[in-house]
């Protein structure tokens, strides 16, 4: 009993890594086991390593404010075009992790289940939105 303590502490730790995160994701997609939800700081680790961040908003809400270098391309385009919708607003299947943003995770959440074919582990999702963004003291940017 005492060897499991420290081996699940181990592994927390390995998949909190960027080899943990893909090494996860093969396994995840390998079962089909859905992707879980990242913190904002989990996510915010995620961006920081080059990922595409798209914010699936509406224009008018993506304006008030948003992730740096987020791009917006809003549920409906998605829902329509799948990946399609990415690679028209500029972002190539460059193998790039894609976090998938909205106000409270609900929506992008819609979107990362929509883009998991083409996507596959490589697809996630802000838990909480940019609302639990702000709310871990993270940046937002107004847009103009």
């Amino acid at each position: 009993m005492a060897m499991q303590v420290p081996l699940a502490r181990a592994l927390t730790a390995f998949f909190r890594t960027s080899e943990g995160f893909h090494m996860s994701g093969i396994f995840q997609s390998s079962f089909g086991v859905r992707n879980e939800a990242l913190a904002p700081e989990a996510a915010a680790d995620l961006a920081s390593r080059g990922a595409w961040i798209v914010d699936v908003r509406e224009p008018e809400e993506y304006v008030q404010g948003s992730i740096a270098g987020a791009v917006n391309v809003p549920l409906k385009a998605i829902l329509a075009e799948g990946i399609a919708a990415l690679e028209r607003a500029g972002m190539p299947d460059d193998r790039r992790d894609v976090l998938l943003i909205c106000r409270s995770g609900m929506r992008s959440g819609n979107a990362c289940e929509r883009l998991r074919d083409a996507l596959g582990p490589r697809a996630f999702n802000l838990r909480g939105g940019v609302t639990a963004w702000q709310q871990a003291g993270l940046p937002i940017t107004v847009k103009h």
